[in-house]
């Protein structure tokens, strides 16, 4: 018999016909349970793709194993069953001379490889969520970020190739309405304009490498364009770029009237939708389809309304031209269609930054905001912005679970977008639910990763909740994403004063965020303060003489006026602390009967008081400053008119009324600290009982 005869015979004799049809059975299962273990968790695209080879390298071992393997009971004969002869019982009882051999290929060693092979798959694909890609460079690590499947794309800003310049507006409003188009679609992440606008240089062009840019992003595609206009034709040209391979998945050019520019961003959205494998609802088929104007005119002056309002936003400049323009143009917009609900929303957001960033704190000012955001979402109740407006219009009364209402509509109908996230998580935290708050804000991140606005937010979270350690990891990853800016610098001087006690370190982080901001007088209310708590009341002193603000107002802690009192008061020189303190208290009183329902200046009152030594207007003052803003309504604002009547409870003597709101301020979520109360300062007369010490050593223990 030939030796392939042979061998023919033995595979025959030996099964390897069952053994591969089972293995082969055996790893169709396993692979299907890989799949569906990769698609829940999230795992990379290498990991399909290294099970099947695992799978087939363990081929030949399995079927090595059962070629090699004489079978349970088989005797050199091939036969096998349950009875032996005398003589090979005798045999099995005398001691074989010769030198037992352990064969390696076996069944049990074959399966023990087998599993050993998707350990080791199970420990690469965990490792990698843990430590490696699951989360991009771009975007910040946070307990709420989890993996996505979802496909992701960030529309780079449009070039605007229009002869004439002045039709830049108009690109930039495409490319936001395409944003927005996007992001109604939940199955797509889609980043926010804030980030994308990052990669735009001063001459309108893009800047950076499309693989680098995806990576700060964290996006696998991204989507470039151009826009062309010229009297009523428009031209838009756009692409869409695999990262990952810098290959172009999809180009398209489409030459339209301006009549035609809301089909466009229909098909657009819907293309790159389709391209990226992103399923669309029937309901969002619906909205992307939806024409929100018959009125050109109406849409073109919006553009430009949009396009004036956000170079107001760039500084906070909402006293400027540029406001006055955008509230110009959202008005002739509804006059030249007054069932454009779009712009109504619009109104009603510049309203409420009128009454937020401006002296205009006035009731009127605020209902015009309401009025308008109501209107908005009578023309179309499936507006978006109309929600955002609303919400924001709640949120400015303290209205919180209305505002979160209409938020979470803004963002069930525009999911995959961040601005409604955010103010999801701003109002969560207004509610006190700083958890979840903290949860949103890392999610509205990962939509909008290099949103700086947003990242001090975040920062304003963490330190409030005394995360330390991840307020500072945050700092850290603002430093690399913008190296020549100052904030992060400030934030870790706040956290090394207050978390950690350490003056000197955060003396020397305040130094850096001035030496970036470049101004000789940046920070120096900050300066005053750590230099106050640490004892140096002259250097305290010397930086409020640099202060260059000297209003009240929302970008100051207390009057200028009342600070220097304090210091000057430290250092024994009480004439002149009681001038400061009477000045401090004319500009309160003045600002106050044009703003009496600033929680902020009535509790300013109250210190002052305080230090004036009027105790029953202090505490008066104070209490009202806790009435205004309640625990119960606003945890976040509640804490600091919490603090302010403690600190009056300290300064008139009522040292118990002191150490109880102490208490609580030490158990709530809150800047305030042990550490920071232990450099004494205003907290001086409690350090010197007992009971305050022993109240100081229990929330310490609490937190350790």
């Amino acid at each position: 018999m030939s030796r392939f005869a042979k061998l023919v015979q033995e595979v025959h004799r030996r099964s390897l016909w069952q053994v591969f049809g089972i293995y082969l059975a055996g790893s169709w299962v396993a692979l299907q349970v890989v799949e569906q273990l990769a698609e829940a968790a999230g795992l990379p695209d290498w990991v399909r793709p290294l099970a099947l080879i695992l799978l087939i390298v363990g081929v030949p071992v399995v079927l090595a194993t059962a070629f090699v393997q004489e079978g349970m009971g088989r005797g050199p004969d091939g036969s096998t069953g349950p009875s032996r002869s005398v003589s090979s019982v005798a045999t099995e009882a005398a001691p074989d001379p010769r030198p037992t051999h352990h064969r390696i290929l076996t069944w049990r060693n074959a399966l023990l490889g087998g599993l050993c092979a998707f350990a080791l798959l199970g420990f690469v694909s965990a490792g990698w969520l843990i430590f490696g890609g699951a989360v991009p460079d771009g975007v910040l690590r946070g307990p709420a970020l989890q993996i996505e499947d979802r496909p992701s794309v960030a529309a780079l800003p449009f070039v605007n190739l229009s002869s004439d310049g002045e039709h830049s507006y108009f690109a930039d409003g495409i490319h936001e309405q395409i944003l927005m188009q996007l992001s109604k679609i939940g199955s797509l992440k889609v980043i926010s304009r804030t980030s994308v606008m990052e990669f735009r240089d001063d001459d309108g062009s893009i800047s950076g490498r499309i693989p680098d840019i995806a990576a700060q992003l964290g996006v696998r595609n991204v989507l470039e364009g151009s826009v062309q206009r010229d009297a009523d034709r428009v031209r838009i040209t756009v692409q869409l770029i695999d990262a990952e391979t810098d290959e172009h998945l999809w180009a398209e050019t489409y030459d339209r009237t301006l009549e035609d520019i809301f089909a466009v961003q229909s098909e657009l959205a819907t293309a790159i939708a389709s391209e990226l494998d992103a399923t669309l609802s029937p309901e969002e088929d619906r909205q992307l389809a939806a024409r929100p104007t018959e009125s050109t005119e109406a849409y073109t002056l919006l553009l430009r309304g949009d396009d004036y309002l956000n170079r107001a936003r760039v500084d906070r400049r909402y006293d400027s031209l540029e406001v006055a323009l955008a509230r110009e143009m959202y008005e002739s917009a509804i006059e030249s269609d007054p069932g454009y609900a779009l712009p109504h929303a619009r109104l009603s957001l510049l309203n409420n930054e009128l009454y937020w960033w401006t002296d205009d704190r006035t009731p009127e000012r605020l209902e015009l905001a309401g009025t308008f955001a109501r209107e908005s979402l009578v023309l179309d109740p499936d507006l978006p912005d109309g929600y955002m407006a609303l919400g924001r219009y709640h949120y400015r009364h303290r209205r919180y679970p209305e505002a979160l209402e209409a938020y979470s509509a803004a963002e069930s109908l525009r999911p995959g977008e961040g601005q409604a996230v955010h103010w999801v998580g701003m109002t969560m935290r207004r509610m006190g639910r700083w958890d979840e708050a903290v949860d949103r804000q890392h999610q509205a991140l990962a939509l909008d990763p290099l949103n700086v606005v947003w990242m001090s937010e975040l920062d304003v979270s963490l330190r409030r909740m005394r995360r330390w350690d991840e307020t500072l990891d945050l700092a850290g990853r603002r430093s690399e994403l913008f190296p020549d800016g100052h904030a992060p610098y400030f934030d870790r001087a706040m956290t090394y004063a207050n978390g950690f006690g350490d003056v000197e370190t955060a003396r020397g982080m305040l130094d850096l965020a001035r030496e970036k901001a470049g101004e000789p007088g940046a920070y120096a209310i900050s300066y005053s303060l750590l230099e106050s708590a640490a004892g140096n009341h002259e250097a305290a002193l010397e930086w409020l003489d640099r202060a260059a603000e000297r209003r009240v107002g929302v970008s100051i802690i207390s009057p200028l006026e009342e600070m220097r009192g304090v210091a000057l008061a430290q250092l024994g020189r009480t004439t002149e602390a009681r001038e400061a303190f009477e000045a401090a208290l004319t500009m309160l009183e003045a600002e106050l009967a044009d703003r009496p329902d600033d929680r902020r200046l009535q509790s300013a009152l109250g210190r002052v008081y305080a230090q004036l030594g009027l105790r029953d207007e202090a505490v008066a003052a104070a209490t009202r400053g806790t009435e205004m803003s309640p625990l119960t309504i606003d945890p976040l604002d509640g804490s600091y008119a919490l603090e302010d009547l403690a600190v009056v409870y300290t300064i008139v003597g009522d040292h118990e009324a002191a150490m109880e709101a102490v208490d609580q301020l030490l158990g709530m979520p809150y800047y305030l600290t042990v550490e920071a109360i232990r450099y004494g300062g205003v907290w001086a007369p409690l350090l010197e009982r007992d009971d305050f010490q022993a109240l100081l050593a229990r929330h310490e223990a609490a937190s350790d």
